[in-house]
């Protein structure tokens, strides 16, 4: 079975809001395909901004993830598509996002930690995973 790589970010501003996306009928995260020519890293920022319109320059850490795996069709096939996620702060104008319609993005939006319950039920279970992970083992709200 084919396999296929992409990278993501979970961004978190200095108010403790998440950014997600709505593309398919569901919020996600910003993600997409890893370029040969890219590492890690660097496909999770261009797919960020890409996908957000968030400038990346406001980025001051990258802290990588675990990764989750899923079953998706690529050209015809099935394929098992491993996503490598990089934990982000973002300190910077956050309130100009545009969302990438050209890939059925239809709303990007910061959305308070406190909130994330209203719209992760209708968030893969995959999306759902790595947040809880993040909030348990990771994030710790400093001012």
């Amino acid at each position: 079975m084919n396999k296929i790589q992409s990278c993501g970010g979970l961004v978190v501003n200095e108010k403790h809001q998440l950014l997600l996306i709505y593309k398919k009928n569901r919020w996600d995260l910003p993600k997409g395909k890893k370029e040969n020519f890219q590492s890690h890293k660097e496909t999770a920022l261009r797919e960020v901004s890409e996908e957000t319109g968030l400038n990346v320059n406001g980025i001051d850490q990258l802290t990588e993830l675990i990764p989750t795996h899923h079953y998706t069709r690529c050209e015809g096939n099935k394929v098992l598509k491993e996503t490598i996620w990089y934990y982000m702060k973002y300190k910077g104008d956050s309130f100009k996002l545009k969302p990438q319609e050209v890939e059925g993005i239809i709303h990007a939006k910061w959305v308070p930690i406190w909130k994330l319950n209203e719209y992760l039920q209708y968030a893969p279970l995959r999306i759902q995973y790595i947040v809880d992970f993040f909030l348990k083992n990771i994030y710790y709200p400093t001012k």
